[in-house]
């Protein structure tokens, strides 16, 4: 009874199946418009939380990345302020523990440093300073400040802190000591980002960019405990509604939102290494973000698939014809894609010859796989920048160790191309050769250009330096063989090498070329306490211990190459920008 009226008593069967089909077909076509619909909005809230999830983690990595980078730089900063400590103690005993009798600005010009001195009353208050915007401050109003004071007050040990926002502003080092009467505390105070060499570690430097190209994300920010900026440029300080979420992270440790409309402020607890104040300078990252965005995008489908769905009931017939012949084909092309982009291919967009249906998933699909495989591009520069820092602080700390680097980088690459190795593998092998020494930084300048033979102790801790590096380039997993370089270019072929003793295949390849590389480096380098040797005495050393200290195959291809450019390279060394 239902297709009566549509249907009539004199149309003819074909007619009639017609009409069935196409009431068919338009409930199909709807139901499919509305699944759409679902499974869009769906797609659309996962995606975005994926997104973000990402962003998030990638964002927290380069954040300590870049604060263990920061770090290295902090330990040269943190002897100058010792020293410093220990002559501002003796001026106030000249001055027989009056503060009134010490010129804070005369000592200030001494320094020849961007470093301001203070004086800390009983009170916690700042009562003589160099810094005329922390005259009186008060550290009873700050609760963490007010806690690390009174561990000051409770020893004589010079207690120093990781770099922090300032009250008024400017990020700085700082450094406290109770004064032997124990009347006042002295604390100095080193700024940072104002010397050029401090200036390429700067939180400012990348937290823009990478808001700029995460699309939903509106800004990031980074706060230490008492809500203040770690900010070179633009000074802020957490306030309004947000501020109890912000306080709720700092107290549990855990992610707080607060929502203010379609605008999200997300706040999470980044821990730092160093220092004597683990409590007192951890890091808070805010990322403000529009949850509407995807919303939006979902309205205006919408809108378009019923437009789609009036079309659909006006030419039923073509599209029934059209449905059972055109839409399996699109669906497994479709289906293709999706399991190249699940297994990591991004370069390959979603092409299909299908309705528009089919066609709008395809191209969400490949939307999804332009924003992945953009993702994947902004996640690897991010890592690249926090490298080049690595680079630029081995150039800074000792130019042998950088230049080594380079020659050692260019001989594994000639041997690379000499065995066929992929463009993925040569750039890791780039990337991990310049960067197969970064763990000398931790080595002691006494040790590292001794002009005579190391002794045992020496020897040991020398031989730290992969595991070292390791564990300062761990973070980077976007280029985790690049990072097995450091850790094993020092293994052995036979399993006699260190750190951990592997052996033949078990180590791998890329480390295994650069093993060969740094050898013959070292040996046709000059050293303090040794000339190099002639090039020829060099390969045939390389040559005999193939099976033994290094990979046969290897061995074979470094054979290959042209050594007689490496005498006139290192006689003519001039200074070498690595990047």
């Amino acid at each position: 009874m239902l297709f009566k009226p549509i249907l009539g008593r004199s149309k003819s069967f074909r007619s009639q199946i017609w009409a069935v089909l196409g009431v068919l077909v338009i409930s199909v076509l709807a139901i499919i418009e509305v699944s759409n619909g679902i499974v869009f909005y769906d797609l659309a809230s996962q995606q975005q939380k994926i997104q973000l999830d990402n962003f998030r983690q990638s964002t927290i990595k380069q954040l300590q990345m870049q604060d263990r980078a920061f770090l290295i730089v902090e330990e040269q900063a943190d002897l100058t302020l010792r020293k410093l400590m220990n002559s501002y103690q003796v001026k106030y005993q000249e001055a027989n523990g009056n503060p009134q009798n010490i010129d804070l600005m005369q000592l200030k010009d001494n320094t020849g440093e961007h470093i301001d001195f203070f004086i800390i009353d009983k009170n916690d208050i700042v009562r003589y300073t160099t810094f005329p915007p922390d005259q009186g401050l008060d550290f009873r109003k700050f609760p963490f400040m007010e806690s690390f004071i009174q561990r000051v007050w409770q020893t004589n040990q010079m207690i120093t802190t990781r770099t922090s926002s300032g009250v008024h502003g400017g990020v700085k080092k700082y450094i406290y000591q109770r004064t032997a009467d124990q009347q006042y505390i002295l604390e100095l105070g080193m700024a940072f980002y104002t010397e050029k060499y401090f200036a390429n570690f700067g939180i400012d430097n990348w937290k823009k960019e990478l808001a700029d190209d995460a699309g939903v994300i509106d800004s990031i920010n980074v706060y230490n405990f008492n809500g203040h900026s770690f900010s070179s440029q633009n000074f802020t300080v957490v306030e309004g509604p947000q501020r109890q979420a912000f306080d709720k992270a700092v107290m549990t440790g855990e992610r707080q939102l607060y929502e203010a409309g379609n605008r999200v402020y997300e706040y999470t607890v980044v821990p730092r290494q160093g220092g004597d104040d683990a409590a007192f300078v951890g890091m808070v990252m805010e990322m403000v973000y529009d949850n509407a965005s995807w919303k939006k995008v979902w309205y205006k489908q919408i809108i378009f698939q019923l437009g789609i769905a009036l079309f659909a009931i006006i030419l039923f017939g073509f599209t029934s014809q059209y449905l059972a012949r055109k839409v399996a084909k699109p669906i497994n092309q479709i289906s293709e894609h999706v399991n190249m982009i699940a297994a990591g291919n991004f370069d390959h967009s979603v092409k299909v010859e299908a309705g528009a249906e089919i066609q709008q998933l395809a191209n969400n699909i490949d939307f999804m796989r332009v924003s992945m495989r953009e993702g994947k591009k902004q996640i690897t520069e991010a890592y690249e920048i926090s490298l080049r820092a690595f680079l630029t602080a081995i150039e800074f700390r000792e130019q042998s160790t950088a230049v080594h680097s380079f020659e050692v980088n260019h001989i594994a690459i000639e041997i690379a191309k000499k065995m066929s190795l992929s463009e993925d593998e040569i750039r890791d092998l780039n990337w991990g050769t310049l960067l197969h020494d970064l763990g000398k930084l931790a080595i002691p300048d006494s040790i590292l250009l001794k002009p005579g033979p190391l002794d045992d102790r020496e020897l040991d801790l020398i031989r730290q330096h992969p595991r070292m590096g390791y564990e300062i380039l761990k973070g980077a997993s976007y280029f985790k063989n690049a990072i097995e370089i450091s850790l094993y270019h020092h293994e052995r072929y036979d399993g006699k090498g260190y750190p951990n003793a592997l052996k033949g295949e078990a180590i791998p390849l890329l480390a295994r070329i650069c093993a060969v590389a740094d050898t013959f480096q070292a040996m046709i380098d000059d050293r303090p306490y040794r000339k190099g040797l002639p090039v020829e005495v060099a390969v045939a050393e390389i040559k005999r211990c193939s099976g033994t200290q290094f990979d046969p195959v290897v061995v074979s291809a470094f054979l290959q190459i042209d050594h007689s450019c490496y005498p006139d390279r290192l006689r003519n060394r001039v200074h070498t920008h690595l990047l």
